[in-house]
């Protein structure tokens, strides 16, 4: 996992005093004592508690030595003191945002970051922020969000060109559509892309999961309109509706290539989009068995 970020450090020290209604001058005795220390809060209450030297550990081992830091009044700066072990007393890492590039004049597909992670139902939840446009128009603005578990290690289902053991829902908010791309790289590893519209701006990503095996690192760049080889699970997000849009904004069925369209065995009596149709592009449905074109009346 990658060192955090002086923003991560800040957001983490701020978050630990408020946990425990500490002014600067309390910080700076727990951080620089030895043993056990007795603190006393901004209330008034005091308590007892280990000392930085005995619970900051960067590397398993207790922390030693003079930890460098200057206070002045209210203020105070640390000098060097490295942010996992202000994380580890904090007792969780803050959220994650990448930068994801923008697709400029064409539709392109970006790599947003890797999930490594056993199988057994490891999870990751990702949320996507994007659009298709920057001209001050409502309609331009998407956020989708991204639901991925591993299977239990023997349960499949079919993939682009071969078994996936693994299984993803998404929901879009917004009047944008996109859609996820899950490679399976291995059964412990798995790679997420997303195809953007034109013009999807500056764009954001953050996700956590299952951190046993690594976890998510991210990885977001711009690979371009065609995705590299692999074996790929299509995600399209499903919309998610605002009360408005019940009466004024009419809804896409969710669009497939007839290689990317879900098993219509499992989807009886939906219906999906079928760009690459024989006849041309048109809906279909699921009669339980096949996606029938209702321009044709034929399988897609």
């Amino acid at each position: 996992m990658a060192d955090p970020s002086l923003g991560d450090i800040a957001v983490a020290i701020t978050q630990l005093m408020q946990r425990y209604n500490l002014t600067m001058d309390q910080f700076n005795a727990w951080l620089t004592g030895n043993g056990m220390v007795t603190l006393t809060d901004a209330a008034g209450g005091s308590r007892t508690v280990p000392s930085a030297a005995n619970v900051l550990r960067a590397d398993g081992s207790n922390a030693s030595g003079t930890w460098p830091i200057s206070v002045s009044g209210v203020a105070g700066s640390v000098k060097s003191l490295p942010g996992d072990q202000v994380l580890q007393a904090l007792g969780y890492r803050p959220p994650r945002q990448d930068n994801v590039p923008d697709t400029k004049a064409a539709a392109a597909y970006m790599r947003l970051g890797t999930f490594n992670c056993p199988q057994g139902g490891a999870k990751l939840a990702l949320m996507l922020l994007f659009g298709n446009g920057y001209n001050a128009i409502n309609g331009q603005l998407g956020m989708a969000t991204l639901l991925f578990s591993t299977s239990n290690g023997a349960a499949q289902q079919p993939g682009s060109t071969g078994p996936f053991f693994g299984a993803a829902t998404a929901m879009v908010f917004g009047s944008v559509g996109c859609t996820f791309m899950v490679c399976q790289n291995g059964t412990t590893s798995y790679t997420v892309y997303a195809q953007l519209p034109a013009w999807a701006g500056a764009n954001s990503c953050s996700a956590f999961g299952d951190t046993t095996s690594g976890g998510w690192a991210a990885s977001p760049a711009h690979v371009g309109a065609a995705l590299p080889a692999g074996n790929y699970l299509a995600v399209q997000p499903q919309p998610l509706l605002t009360t408005s849009q019940f009466s004024t904004v009419p809804v896409p069925a969710p669009a497939y290539t007839r290689a990317t369209a879900p098993a219509a065995a499992a989807y009886a009596g939906a219906t999906v989009y079928i760009t690459d149709a024989a006849g041309g592009a048109a809906i279909a449905f699921s009669n339980g068995t096949a996606w029938i074109s209702v321009r044709t009346g034929n399988p897609v």
